[in-house]
């Protein structure tokens, strides 16, 4: 197709975090070239949309006082509730009318659904990993203070012990209890 007649791309890029160094909505992007000057005849052009802000900009306004796109962006980050599905505007009703498609479409039901199970398995990992991580650090941490308290080299025993002993022993060496009491009290706790 001759250059003249082609169309201008828009790639649009929802992030679901807030951008710590420029907070806002959306940032846009256009090719420059290497002197900074905007391309001409530019045909593709980038939006990323920073989807938690949304919930920054409902805070400073109300629902009416929102942009056409603030109002698209906060029901695509939020859903539609009973507020929203009272109002009779353009926006809304789009929004109901896709909400109705896809309920209707099984199987685009059942990849938002696959989605969704997805991404309840990677943050179920994250805090899996974050937790086990924070059990080897209280590890190490009783590993050394029992070692430098109590002048001994056979730490084996502490790897079988839950974060919460693991916890105890901690603070009870902190306080110079006496080891054989620590692990007496380790005893009579599982029973």
């Amino acid at each position: 197709e001759p250059y003249d007649r082609l169309h201008a791309v828009y790639q649009i890029i929802f992030i679901d975090d807030i951008n710590k160094d420029n907070p806002c909505l959306k940032e846009v992007y256009t090719s420059r070239t290497d002197k900074a000057l905007q391309e001409k005849n530019n045909l593709i052009h980038r939006i990323y949309i920073f989807l938690p802000y949304i919930n920054e900009i409902r805070k400073e306004k109300t629902y009416e006082e929102m942009s056409s796109l603030e109002k698209l962006i906060y029901i695509f980050a939020n859903g539609i509730d009973d507020d929203i599905m009272d109002i009779e505007e353009e926006v809304i009703k789009v929004m109901k009318k896709k909400l109705e498609t896809f309920k209707q479409d099984k199987e685009l039901a059942h990849y938002a659904m696959q989605r969704q199970l997805g991404r309840w398995v990677v943050e179920g990992e994250k805090r899996l990993k974050y937790e086990e991580g924070k059990a080897d650090q209280k590890l190490k941490d009783v590993q050394a203070v029992v070692q430098s308290l109590y002048s001994i080299s056979h730490l084996d025993w502490l790897n079988c012990c839950t974060y919460e002993q693991l916890d105890i022993i901690f603070n009870q060496a902190l306080c110079h209890t006496p080891l054989s009491q620590i692990k007496q009290s380790l005893i009579q706790d599982n029973v």
